[in-house]
């Protein structure tokens, strides 16, 4: 793997069959300065962020993905308390943050969508086969 964005990086693709998942999207910014303060929080992320793709990379399955990224977010510290909540309350289930803040994502079942509709809106998907398309 090699980082940055298109046309720049390399992507390696996950096989897996079609998966539907639940996104519950943050309804406010949080700005990337109010959780990363400081050089050392910086370097931490970095550390943790490092360990989780060597992780992953040994193991590059879709749970494998949903259970690092949990624990990264976490170790990080880049979880709202608010986001916390909603993950104790998906406990057992496939899911983690997705991005900084409070946007969760997981693996859809009735009852995973029950719980996030405490929450928000959340908004059912599935994992695209051919890569990102408009359409």
């Amino acid at each position: 793997m090699k980082g940055g964005t298109f046309p720049y990086s390399l992507t390696e693709r996950i096989l897996h069959t079609q998966v539907e998942m639940i996104i519950l999207p943050f309804k406010k910014k949080v700005p990337t300065g109010e959780i990363i303060k400081s050089q050392s929080s910086l370097e931490e992320i970095r550390k943790n962020g490092n360990r989780a793709l060597a992780s992953f990379l040994r193991r590059p399955t879709l749970e494998n993905a949903f259970q690092i990224g949990r624990k990264f977010s976490q170790e990080s510290g880049l979880v709202s308390p608010r986001a916390e909540k909603i993950l104790e309350d998906l406990d057992g289930k496939m899911a983690s943050v997705s991005l900084i803040g409070e946007s969760i994502i997981s693996l859809y079942d009735e009852d995973a969508m029950d719980i996030l509709k405490k929450y928000g809106d959340p908004v059912k998907t599935k994992i695209s086969l051919t890569g990102v398309n408009l359409g």
